[in-house]
């Protein structure tokens, strides 16, 4: 059977802001306890709680619904089987954040993104994450865990991630969008869908901007004159997921940037992926466990289990996602479904989510001022 691997070795350009050195030391050593914590077990067996001992009773789990959701109810059960702790996912469709201040107490992990999962660290919502009882943390992207680094504090454990790409409609479209730059052709003008700021996506946009444009996708003001130039090809900004993939089906937008994965669905409708080589923005699926957590040693044990090899191969098949595991190796079938190469894997831009999080008022604001005159 033919499989890929994910094996990453994320390259660093050199206009980018590096991560103080502190936190990549914390994340070495990190790194290397964990590893010694696993050593004399295999991947595959049962997670324990860390400590040896038994678990038992049941944990809930913050999350946002929707596709996730689903993916959960798939893959949620062999933790049961294996451990005998039952999983209660709880839905919301707000913020993660908001579950975690309204319900003190309730939730045993919580799934966060990037931002929110730096936020809920610095807000004391969820408690650092101890490595040492992380087992195969030394395998995930280092990239990933760099960028949920707080102060040398790991603020949550990298699941999965997803890259956004470019989706167009080769039959609409007069030429090969190749790069982040073809957004700006001029031949592209009212055709392109966005995501609406605050929401992550359209910030991406402007971070590609500053990475065609500029010296870099940290270089802010760039960016935004970036995104002055683009607005004459921009034909809607979205709030949903579905909306863009919609707008391509319906040919009401020939260019969407979103998740590239959403597009394979849509192959068989002229529909191209495109994630541009020098890299591209990306989010991520990621569990915190929150400082009130009532049963944390199953907490630990359920991430655990969803870095086992199996686990991240089932996640990824359910999900349609990447696993963050740079080691594991899809099947074709479950590779057909998920845009992230080695080699797509390998070029993620170096997000700082605390900077993200820090700046993102300040960025909706000037978005604003471009897209609601």
């Amino acid at each position: 059977m033919r499989t890929t691997s994910f094996r990453t070795a994320p390259r660093r350009h050199d206009s980018r802001r590096r991560r103080p050195a502190s936190a990549a030391v914390a994340l070495g050593a990190a790194a290397v306890v964990a590893l010694a914590a696993c050593s004399s077990g295999g991947d595959d067996v049962p997670s324990g709680d860390g400590s040896g001992g038994g678990l038992s009773g049941t944990i809930t789990a913050a999350e946002w619904g929707g596709v996730w959701d689903t993916a959960l109810q798939q893959v949620s059960p062999g933790f049961t089987e294996d451990t005998g702790v039952e999983v209660v996912n709880s839905v919301n469709s707000g913020s993660v954040l908001a579950m975690m201040e309204q319900n003190p107490g309730l939730y045993d992990v919580a799934w966060n993104i990037g931002t929110s999962g730096v936020q809920s660290l610095q807000q004391g919502l969820v408690e650092p994450i101890d490595t040492s009882r992380i087992e195969n943390l030394d395998a995930i992207n280092p990239t990933l865990l760099d960028a949920l680094t707080v102060d040398g504090e790991l603020a949550a454990v990298p699941i999965s991630f997803g890259t956004t790409g470019i989706l167009y409609r080769s039959d609409l479209v007069p030429f090969e969008i190749t790069s982040w730059e073809d957004l700006w052709d001029p031949r592209l003008e009212g055709q392109i869908t966005i995501q609406n700021a605050p929401s992550i996506g359209g910030l991406f946009v402007m971070m590609a901007g500053g990475e065609a444009f500029g010296d870099g996708i940290e270089d802010v003001d760039a960016g935004f004159e970036a995104m002055q130039e683009l607005e004459p090809n921009i034909q809607s900004l979205y709030s949903n997921s579905a909306e863009p993939i919609n707008a391509l089906a319906s040919g009401t937008a020939s260019v969407a940037v979103t998740f590239a994965n959403y597009g394979v669905d849509l192959s068989d409708q002229d529909v191209e992926i495109v994630i541009p080589e020098g890299g591209s923005p990306w989010s991520l699926q990621a569990i915190s466990i929150p400082v009130d957590a009532p049963n944390k040693d199953a907490a630990y044990a359920f991430i655990n289990y969803m870095l086992e090899t199996q686990t991240q191969v089932d996640w990824a098949d359910a999900a349609a996602i990447a696993p963050a595991r740079g080691d594991v190796e899809l099947p074709a079938e479950t590779q057909d479904k998920v845009r992230e190469t080695p080699e797509v894997a390998a070029e993620i831009w170096p997000i700082d989510w605390v900077w993200f999080g820090e700046n993102v008022d300040a960025w909706t604001t000037r978005w604003q001022e471009i897209f609601t005159q």
